[in-house]
């Protein structure tokens, strides 16, 4: 126990340290719209609706408020990162919008929600297990739990993603990668049914982790990554399973 949480304190002191780099990927053009792609794909298979009560975890600079505004009755942003919570505030705040500077673990809401939402955290949490089953508490009966998450199936990705690690400071390289077949035995183990397992991000994910300039050119390069894998990702889901960046997994309680 003591491990998980001195790796959980590192990489809160991380995300505290690099909060405003981080938070600057949604203001650039070719970020903001693959970040913006990628919620929409991991919520596709979801039902939405305007009575909906949003709460995501680890939320960052809280831009899926934004992209998300007109499509839920209430939206929550929790996140560990004290600095990010703070630009989540001040810059993404509205009507029926709230974050919260705490952790998942620390989190015991007076209520419970439609969708718990998670985008590129759960491989950050060094108890997945627990982590998963903390938020099927929070659902309601009925309710969806959606993650996005990096998936190991291709070689090629993860020497990118070492490679990252070791040439970019504000990259955390504390992170566990899992197949989709592992992902959704965590989900089953929480006693979430109905768990579906879908490839995303073939050519779009790049452009939403890094800011690529100039931007005339990498902003249309992103929304043409995007169209390309709206196209195909649930038309050759099988094909493009184990070539993708990403897996979304979805469960219900």
């Amino acid at each position: 126990m003591e491990e998980y949480l001195k790796r959980e304190e590192l990489d809160r002191a991380l995300f505290d340290r690099i909060a405003l780099k981080y938070a600057r990927k949604d203001l650039f053009a070719s970020a903001s719209v693959a970040r913006r792609h990628r919620l929409a794909q991991t919520l596709r298979h979801v039902r939405i609706d305007h009575d909906m009560d949003i709460l995501e975890v680890g939320c960052g600079a809280g831009f899926a408020a934004k992209y998300l505004r007109g499509q839920y009755r209430s939206y929550t942003g929790i996140d560990y990162s004290t600095e990010l919570i703070r630009y989540a505030s001040a810059q993404n705040g509205g009507a029926n919008v709230s974050f919260q500077a705490i952790s998942l673990y620390d989190y015991q809401p007076s209520r419970q929600f439609d969708l718990v939402l998670m985008i590129g955290v759960l491989h950050h949490m060094s108890d997945m297990p627990r982590a998963v089953a903390a938020m099927q508490s929070l659902l309601k009966p009925g309710g969806y739990l959606a993650v996005n998450e990096p998936q190991r199936s291709n070689g090629l990705i993860r020497g990118l993603r070492r490679a990252r690690a070791a040439l970019d400071p504000a990259y955390s390289d504390d992170q566990e990668e899992l197949d989709p077949a592992q992902l959704a035995a965590l989900f089953g183990q929480a006693g979430l049914t109905d768990v579906r397992t879908i490839p995303q991000g073939l050519f779009s994910t790049p452009f939403a982790e890094v800011v690529l300039k100039p931007q005339f050119i990498t902003a249309p390069l992103a929304r043409l990554a995007c169209a390309i894998d709206l196209a195909i990702e649930d038309r050759f889901a099988a094909a493009i399973a184990k070539s993708t960046w990403n897996v979304i997994v979805i469960g219900r309680k």
